[in-house]
């Protein structure tokens, strides 16, 4: 599995290589150092088994600083700005 690191304009700016793993979650790092742009970040996962693609789901670790109800659905402000609903969670650590 790989993970590509991406600017705003989809270009490469790093990647994770996290090797051969079985189905599952997991995090991973990657060192911010090297990079010299100023424009947010996005990731795209990479997994396949053997030569067929897998498909994968990217998420990301947030906190809750809020909550709120908007026509009687609950709705999360995330500390990393953004808002979304209780089916957006997909795991609490």
């Amino acid at each position: 599995m790989k993970v590509q690191v991406l600017d705003a304009a989809g270009k490469e700016v790093g990647t994770v290589d996290m090797g051969s793993l079985p189905a599952g979650r997991y995090n991973f790092a990657w060192d911010t150092a090297g990079y010299q742009g100023d424009s947010a970040l996005r990731f795209k996962v990479l997994a396949a088994n053997g030569d067929t693609s897998v498909g994968s789901t990217a998420l990301m670790i947030d906190k809750v600083t809020a909550v709120s109800m908007d026509n009687g659905s609950l709705q999360l402000q995330l500390s990393r700005g953004g808002m979304t609903t209780q089916a957006g969670i997909k795991a609490i650590l």
